[in-house]
């Protein structure tokens, strides 16, 4: 169900099965470290009254950020009841004269999670940064005379060059089984290196009692968690293995220890960004109208590995030498940007003056954007070019009853051309690149089992022999060119190993057009009361999402009907049911129409109106001489968290858009209040303040949901924020 567009794997929702909120599911299994360091240096000088001036700024970062999280990302997430009636292997038994018996599960019917790998990755990275600006000002007041100059004003020409250079180093190892005493690569054994699946250390740790007796979801308790570091495997550390011998057919043991292993998710990258801009900011017409314009340029140039970096040992292992970056950038990519800025005040002094002691202005704003982005590739290895836009806003102010009411109004259009978009590029290369679970290495597990190819459900009727080579194949056929030589695809026919480099960065875009407007309303109803109001709206729209991805997932769809393999189970081994057909229309067509599907419509998962209201009254005599009170109030409408479905193109299923399920509008809302005097003789000015955070709308037991299946159930949810009472005492001298 989880494959299926809207059926997320549900989350805990009951606290009596597991009390979420007081307790975290990892635990305290998890390792984060991170270390930061900043060096800078600035050198700073003006001259002539400070007409002229500039500033020269070196800096340097450095961040190292260690990470070992096992239980905190995938299938380690999930808890599962185990429902096996046997184990996976059997055994020669002389009770049952000698021929093969299945052994009877002990933990039929336990809540149970998977930790499928372990993995632990270092990354550092080094950012440095040259930063030189100046500036010139010139004050037309000073050089022609109030006559003249008022009216040609004040004006400061600035200038920026900049050189930045981000080296980012990742690396990534993963938990291994290996043994002194057996050759765990050979066909005998685990027949596999490491690094792929059998040879990675999984656990199975089980967090309950069987619920074989319970009669509802209400019964059931996780009572072993939260998961603790006890439950994680020790490196290094010698323990009984035991395996299955592919060549005796039967169960052996064997001495064995979890080690870690350099992976291939380790990667080295930099960037390079020069900068250069130019600003005239400018204050004319007596200072009725303040004018910004602006031109910038960036140069940005992405390194990559060396074509022949990150290279698999034969062990399997990866060389971290290997890692190693070329010489010649692998994108170069040039942006130029203008802004322009405009604020405008109605001159009363010069025309006539408005009702109400009135004070009007108006402005307009526009600057494009360039986002030196890192490297990205299409499923043809084509570079994508870095996103860019432009925003535009224009709106107006205005100050009533000389000041005691002001109002600003502002509407304003996003636009983004390339923005990223990366849906189903990852099942895409899961499926039909390199991914280790994809259809060859499926296949090759059922080859590892003793099994032939007939004996795979649909496989003799579609017209496959047991020639493995020809059924490898054609599965290796299913991916199109250029797709299929850009991932440098490596096949190990012996093992099943699934390998190769892939496509680095691979990745799809989008377009959309954000468009809003906000509406403030600051007043003081009294000289004790002031009240602030703030509206805001804003609509999204997308567009020319996945460019050529839909035709490249159609292409491989033909590509499986062409071959044969259409009817074929793609798993023979776990019995999922699925053939290589179903499977690619659940897994690539699908998610992929879905998000075209939003080409052209508002984006209904985003929070269109939000509003904020708040209010304070400061006592100035009497009992409450020096007490502020004040509250704060904070709503957002409803936002989409989930959509039923129905059919798309090719029998594929997706979101049905005009039919959403929506989460409910939110509300929450602060108070404070504070005292204020002068202590010490009047010498120093002493404040003592309460906040109550989230007095309404928050606390442990209000639970909003963040998404709901095609059904209509809740099957995710988020507590409320936190309700927090501070109370702080401030001193000034």
């Amino acid at each position: 169900m989880s494959q299926l567009p809207g059926f997320n794997n549900p989350t805990l929702l009951d606290r009596d099965t597991f009390d979420f909120v007081k307790h975290l599911y990892a635990g305290d299994t998890a390792t984060i470290r991170d270390k930061f360091n900043v060096q800078e240096v600035t050198l700073e000088q003006q001259f002539l009254r400070h007409s002229f001036g500039f500033e020269l700024t070196a800096n340097r970062q450095k961040m190292d950020s260690y990470r070992y999280a096992p239980y905190n990302t995938g299938f380690a997430r999930a808890v599962s009841i185990d429902i096996s009636e046997a184990l996976p292997v059997s055994v020669v038994m002389p009770s049952t004269g000698n021929n093969p018996a299945m052994l009877a599960n002990p933990n039929l019917g336990r809540p149970v999670v998977t930790a499928t790998t372990y993995s632990q990755s270092d990354t550092i990275n080094r950012r440095e940064n040259f930063r030189a600006t100046g500036f010139a000002m010139h004050d037309f007041n000073k050089s022609l005379g109030e006559t003249w100059g008022r009216w040609l004003g004040h004006h400061t020409l600035s200038g920026l060059f900049q050189e930045t250079s981000t080296n980012v180093r990742r690396y990534q190892e993963t938990l291994n089984w290996q043994s002194d005493l057996v050759d765990l690569s050979s066909q005998a054994t685990f027949g596999q290196l490491l690094n792929d699946g059998r040879r990675t250390v999984n656990s199975y740790i089980y967090v309950g009692d069987s619920m074989l007796n319970t009669t509802s979801a209400d019964q059931v308790r996780i009572t072993q968690f939260p998961l603790s570091r006890v439950s994680l495997p020790v490196p290094n550390k010698k323990v009984r293995l035991t395996y299955w011998d592919n060549t005796a057919r039967q169960i052996r043991e064997t001495e064995a220890y979890a080690m870690w292993v350099p992976h291939h998710g380790s990667n080295i990258s930099e960037q390079q960004v020069d900068s250069t801009a130019i600003i005239l900011q400018s204050r004319m017409l007596d200072g009725h109208l303040v004018t910004i314009f602006a031109e910038r340029s960036d140069d940005v140039r992405n390194y990559e590995i060396i074509p022949e970096g990150n290279v698999r040992l034969p062990s399997g292992a990866f060389d971290p030498a290997t890692l190693v970056l070329q010489n010649m950038p692998s994108s170069t990519q040039k942006g130029r940007t203008r802004t322009t800025s405009v604020v405008a005040r109605f001159p009363e002094k010069y025309l006539f003056e408005l009702p109400f002691g009135a004070d009007l202005r108006i402005h307009y704003f526009e600057s494009q954007t360039f986002e030196p982005a890192g490297i990205a590739r299409t499923l043809y290895n084509e570079i994508i070019p870095n996103p860019s836009g432009v925003t535009k806003e224009h709106g107006f102010g205005l100050d009533l009853l000389n000041r005691r009411l002001s109002i600003n109004a502002t509407w304003y259009e996003t636009s983004s051309t390339g923005a990223r978009n990366n849906t189903g590029m990852g099942m895409i290369n899961t499926w039909i690149g390199v991914g280790a679970n994809n259809y060859l290495a499926r296949a090759a597990q059922w080859e590892q089992a003793g099994r032939k190819v007939t004996e795979i459900p649909g496989a003799a009727a579609a017209g496959f022999t047991d020639d493995w080579n020809k059924y490898y194949d054609a599965i290796i056929g299913l991916a199109p060119e250029p797709f299929r030589s850009a991932i440098g695809m490596e096949f190990n026919r012996t093992t099943g190993a699934v390998s190769g480099p892939g496509i680095e960065g691979l990745n799809s875009t989008f377009d959309f057009v954000a468009k809003g407007m906000e509406l403030e309303l600051a007043g003081s109803i009294t000289d004790r009361w002031n009240v602030i109001l703030n509206l805001a709206q804003q609509r999204t729209v997308q567009s020319n999402t996945l460019p050529g991805v839909l035709d490249f997932v159609r292409k491989v769809e033909e590509n499986i009907i062409a071959s044969g393999l259409a009817n074929v189970s793609d798993a023979p081994g776990l019995a999922e049911g699925d053939t290589f057909l179903t499977r690619w229309r659940k897994v690539a067509i699908s998610p992929i129409q879905n998000e075209i599907a939003k080409d052209g419509k508002q984006s209904q998962e985003q929070r269109e109106w939000r509003m904020n209201l708040v209010s304070s009254y400061r006592f100035t005599s009497g009992r409450l001489k020096g007490v502020t009170v004040g509250a704060v109030g904070r709503w957002q409408s409803k936002a989409a968290i989930g959509y039923a479905i129905r059919e798309g193109e090719g029998d594929a299923l997706i979101n049905d858009l005009e039919h959403p399920f929506f989460a409910p509008s939110e509300f929450n809302a602060d108070a404070f209040a504070s005292y204020r005097r002068r202590i010490w003789k009047n010498k120093v000015d002493w404040t003592l303040q309460l906040n109550a955070r989230n007095l309404v709308g928050g606390g442990n037991n209000d639970f909003i949901p963040v998404s709901i299946d095609p059904l209509g159930h809740v099957n995710a949810i988020r507590t409320s924020p936190e309700r927090q009472f501070l109370l702080t005492s401030t001193f000034r001298f």
